[in-house]
């Protein structure tokens, strides 16, 4: 778990389940590492569609806003998330993973997975896949799944073939979601593990602006509708007409503004190794995948943690070394006239390489980093994710956002992947 806080904070980590709690306190424009138990993580890939839930949820809570964020170093397969507030959390959603034609006939890896988890008892959800192809069961496609969960459980369902699911309950659920092993695009290697959390319909947005990633030629882009008759553009290009549950998918190059008629999820991920090899010469890619945030919800001051992947990932079976993350970068979306402003641990940072966001008055950049605690600010809100690559390895995650309460978190429940 990475905690960032800017004003400092004092807090405790739980696992109930577990037996586990550990007090904390963050220096103010600090941030910390603390390392979970690794018997709260489920199978190496998944607990499967029909599994019972599982409580195992990590509860954090402190006495000042700090940004949280998960982090699980994994062979061949990291990635990093920003966790949302209990307040930020809502009963309905639409989310998205990645499915893997490439992988067909070898579950669960092919598999778009979920983790619906209560933040109260007697919470009843219910989970309905809305694009796609059904997996387990013999559920027939778009056939509603009921669950009932107390606070803390998590249910880690998985979908083969199902790219747009709709989560509703009738309590407060915090929802993630992605792929154990995610080709992106399918066909492309080499895969990764992808997971983010979603925030609910009530806080979509209909306009994102996004920053392109470090050292690759493009993204993914996957946009859904959460209502019937969306309309998309990008980059004031007209591009679809959606209903609720459609996608849109598209690899683009370059900075995006990407504006709806109508509220919808907005989905970055990284390319497989092999999309743009040639071009970088490396094997330093991977796919992660970014829920974007719209402008209202970013910050003017970050306190965030660029994990140092220090020594090696062994691969137990054949005794592989697998190297560390050996680069990080991190990628900023920010008013014009907020440029000159931006400062990086109290050093101005430049900016004349950076470059228009469409046609709105953002402009977009990215800039290396190194390992260790860090603190980005401005005169004026912006978008700011955190990244890294190694030997066919990755992560990224939000630096931090602000939520309806105003507040970055101030109590988090969150589950890992399963």
């Amino acid at each position: 778990v990475l905690i960032g806080a800017p004003t400092g904070a004092s807090g405790l980590i739980e696992i109930a389940s577990q037996g586990f709690s550990q007090p904390f306190t963050v220096a103010a424009g600090d941030a910390i590492t603390v390392d979970l138990p690794t018997n709260i993580m489920g199978p190496q890939f998944g607990n499967g569609g029909t599994s019972a839930p599982r409580n195992d949820a990590v509860h954090v809570t402190t006495d000042n806003p700090v940004t949280v964020a998960g982090l699980n170093w994994a062979f061949a397969t990291s990635d990093a998330f920003l966790v949302l507030p209990v307040t930020a959390l809502g009963t309905d959603y639409v989310v998205t993973g990645y499915e893997n034609i490439i992988w067909s006939h070898v579950p669960p890896l092919e598999e778009t997975t979920l983790s619906v988890l209560a933040v109260e008892d007697n919470t009843n959800v219910t989970i309905t896949p809305l694009g796609g192809a059904p997996l387990y069961a013999g559920d027939q496609y778009r056939t509603p799944f009921n669950v009932l969960l107390n606070r803390g459980e998590a249910w880690s369902p998985q979908y083969e073939y199902v790219y747009t699911v709709a989560v509703n309950a009738d309590k407060p659920v915090a929802t993630f979601a992605g792929s154990p092993c995610a080709d992106v695009p399918n066909g492309v290697s080499t895969c990764d593990h992808i997971w983010a959390q979603f925030v609910p319909d009530s806080s979509l947005a209909s306009r994102y602006l996004v920053a392109p990633i470090a050292t690759r030629t493009a993204s993914l882009y996957r946009v859904l509708a959460s209502e019937d008759n969306t309309r998309l553009f990008i980059n004031d290009q007209y591009v679809a007409l959606l209903n609720r549950g459609d996608k849109f998918e598209r690899t683009l190059p370059g900075a995006l503004d990407i504006v709806a008629s109508k509220p919808v999820v907005a989905v970055q991920y990284t390319l497989g190794n092999q999309f743009d090899k040639d071009v970088r010469q490396n094997d330093l890619a991977d796919p992660f995948m970014l829920n974007l945030a719209p402008a209202d919800a970013f910050l003017s001051d970050y306190v965030f943690v660029v994990p140092s992947g220090e020594g090696v990932f062994r691969d137990q079976p054949n005794n592989t070394v697998r190297l560390p993350i050996e680069e990080h970068h991190v990628s900023v979306v920010i008013p014009a006239v907020a440029a000159s402003s931006l400062l990086l641990d109290g050093v101005p940072v430049d900016t004349s390489s950076f470059v228009p966001v469409g046609s709105s008055d953002y402009l977009s950049g990215s800039l290396p980093i190194t390992p260790g605690t860090h603190r980005m600010a401005a005169n004026d809100a912006f978008g700011l994710h955190v990244y890294g690559f190694g030997l066919e390895e990755s992560y990224g995650y939000y630096a931090g956002l602000i939520f309806p309460d105003g507040n970055a978190s101030l109590d988090v429940l969150a589950t890992g992947p399963t």
